[in-house]
């Protein structure tokens, strides 16, 4: 997972450079998906992390429950996403 984050970072730097150089408003905004790719990418690499670490007493469940909380983190943040470009367009 780590490997095709790193690839679709440098894929979307590609696409930023090149949309500003050529003045292309679909590559920036395709580089824009991208990151918010990107930060999905990373949010499931640091849970899926997380998540097998040692477990303690204190934590009754264990560390597993970490990936369920980001899966529902990112989909708020899409659902924020979304509704910003939402309003965006009615403006």
């Amino acid at each position: 997972m780590g490997g095709f984050l790193l690839v679709n970072m440098m894929f979307m730097c590609v696409e930023v450079i090149y949309g500003y150089l050529t003045n292309s408003l679909g590559l920036i905004s395709d580089a824009a998906h991208m990151a918010f790719d990107c930060i999905a990418l990373l949010i499931g690499l640091i849970a899926s992390y997380i998540s097998k670490l040692n477990t303690y007493n204190d934590y009754g469940y264990g560390l597993g429950r970490i990936e369920v909380l980001s899966g529902f983190f990112n989909g708020i943040f899409l659902v924020f996403v979304s509704f910003k470009i939402l309003c965006e367009s009615i403006d």
